[in-house]
């Protein structure tokens, strides 16, 4: 799939980088924001982080990127000790939460809610394209200052979505502990798989889930 923006163009490099949505966490129903920024990882959570750390042994991750929110950073930290990867805390891969009354609506439709309403009144709290912008950052810099064969992202749905969306047109919902990989190379990101759940482990998964 064909990218529909590249950020700061450079042919000369090629990078690999897998997107990591964070592991189920403990409920944050009734939290204030700052409260769920450090909601940890439930028992399942821990599970998933686990199987998405070994899904990425041996991919040849040399950079580990993490938003600072608990549920991130905990998934980012089985990452870590698997792949033997040190990691690091970025304050630009916290969740978009642009306007409150739009949760639940798909991806897509979301955008396009937002893009008018911003049209029609500077109501937003972020719009889509500063969130793009400050994510896309993360990967420029990355790409600028580094050689790195494969570098890993672990952050939220939202703020995934928009990476994905912004760099390759791809419009899907991002399931919990789910791996998407983007490669970019001659100046273009390509889509190389998106939200894989690791079916292998998911059985497994279920069994365990039935004792907490």
């Amino acid at each position: 799939m064909e990218h529909v923006r590249v950020f700061d163009e450079d042919t000369r490099t090629r990078m690999k980088v897998y997107l990591v949505r964070h592991g189920e966490s403990v409920p944050r129903e009734g939290l204030t924001p700052l409260q769920a920024r450090e909601a940890a990882l439930s028992v399942w959570g821990k599970a998933q982080a686990r199987a998405a750390a070994r899904f990425l042994k041996g991919k040849h991750i040399e950079s580990i990127i993490s938003s600072p929110y608990a549920r991130a950073k905990e998934t980012a930290e089985f990452i870590s000790l698997t792949c033997g990867v040190p990691l690091r805390l970025d304050e630009r891969l916290c969740e978009w939460e642009p306007v409150h009354d739009l949760e639940g609506k798909a991806f897509a439709a979301l955008v396009q809610s937002l893009r008018a309403r911003e049209t029609a009144a500077r109501s937003v709290e972020e719009t889509y394209e500063q969130a793009l912008s400050r994510v896309g950052a993360v990967l420029d810099e990355q790409r600028k200052t580094n050689s790195q064969e494969a570098v890993c992202i672990v952050a939220h749905e939202l703020i995934l979505q928009n990476l994905l969306m912004g760099l390759t047109n791809e419009r899907q919902s991002l399931a919990l502990a789910s791996i998407s990989c983007v490669e970019y190379a001659g100046g273009t990101w390509r889509l190389v798989f998106v939200n894989k759940k690791l079916q292998f482990f998911t059985r497994a998964l279920r069994r365990l889930r039935r004792y907490f």
